[in-house]
């Protein structure tokens, strides 16, 4: 049996231990927040795509909120994939929208 210790000493990235589990907000959730036609070319992969990336942009922000960086690059990576991702998103809802107009 694996016991806890309350160690001031023990070294953690969290700012504050609360120990609260942390769930992000279902997939499903992000995909009913917009209206995607589905209809048209790559419809159903930006569909389920979108909520699998905005998941990961709340995990990412997360990580920005609830971290201590002890290095420069950590916090650098994280701002990089959440810029790559936010855009992808964009790119995607644009490309539906413009398929949808059917231009």
């Amino acid at each position: 049996m694996t016991t806890i210790h309350n160690d001031a000493s023990f070294y953690s990235l969290l700012k504050e231990n609360d120990c609260k589990r942390w769930n992000p907000k279902s997939v499903q959730s992000f995909r009913n927040a917009l209206k995607i036609n589905t209809s048209v070319e790559h419809g159903w992969l930006i569909y389920n795509n979108f909520g699998y990336n905005m998941q990961y942009l709340e995990y990412l922000q997360k990580q920005i909120n609830e971290l201590n960086f002890y290095s420069e690059v950590i916090p650098m990576m994280i701002y990089k994939n959440y810029i790559i991702y936010a855009m992808s998103i964009i790119e995607a809802l644009f490309a539906n929208l413009l398929r949808s107009e059917g231009l």
